[in-house]
């Protein structure tokens, strides 16, 4: 999160964050090992790839139950597609059957980060602790000397040349880029990866936007 606060680009009256992925994404240098290119099945048994896909799962999963808790409805098996001839029926997820609509249109991940409970903030840490450790750093670090890290890294990739696992580098992006300011970051040490380079959730981190409006919606 602190990456596309800073990398990516601002829009609208309000001066909104906007995910740019010729910055935030295309420069982003993923751990060593751990790059889009290379199938999750080879590096199943490593363990930092491990304990950073625990720690998502658990922060998707405490996620998924506060947006759609058992008293507000019923996870119901979703209707199995035809197969085609040869293949094999795949199945699809279960859907939620809601129980009480009006309260379920209260329960979005904007509210949700709007509220910043104390679970969604030690699960956000532990998966900040993972991702660390998977880079090699010290599980507790501060927001500036992570991205002064990984800006190093993506500097350092781009002067050797060296391809990158997913696009091009960004013609934007050159060894002189200096990491913009329009977004200081206060702090601390919760950085927040997102779970989906496409997906930009509110910012936790204190100083860096005000709440998200509720009326946008889930995100």
């Amino acid at each position: 999160m602190a990456w596309s606060l800073r990398l990516g680009t601002f829009l609208g009256v309000g001066n909104d964050p906007r995910y740019t992925p010729t910055t935030a994404f295309e420069a982003f240098p993923f751990p060593e090992g751990l790059t889009p290119n290379i199938a999750a099945v080879d590096h199943a048994a490593d363990p930092p790839a491990i304990r950073t896909a625990a720690a998502a799962r658990r922060l998707d999963e405490l996620r998924r139950n506060w947006l759609n808790p058992h008293d507000l409805g019923d996870w119901v098996p979703e209707i199995v597609p035809t197969a085609a001839p040869g293949e094999e029926p795949r199945k699809n997820p279960d859907r939620f059957q809601p129980k009480a609509a009006v309260k379920l249109k209260e329960r979005t991940l904007n509210n949700l980060y709007n509220q910043r409970p104390q679970w969604l903030f030690g699960a956000h840490a532990t998966l900040d602790r993972a991702a660390a450790a998977a880079y090699g750093w010290p599980e507790v670090i501060g927001t500036d000397e992570a991205l002064a890290r990984l800006l190093a890294s993506s500097t350092n990739a781009r002067q050797r040349g060296a391809e990158r696992p997913h696009r091009p580098f960004s013609t934007r992006m050159n060894s002189a880029t200096p990491i913009p300011k329009a977004a200081p970051i206060s702090a601390p040490r919760h950085m927040f990866w997102g779970l989906k380079p496409n997906r930009m959730l509110p910012p936790l981190i204190s100083g860096t936007s005000r709440p998200l409006p509720s009326s946008q919606g889930p995100i």
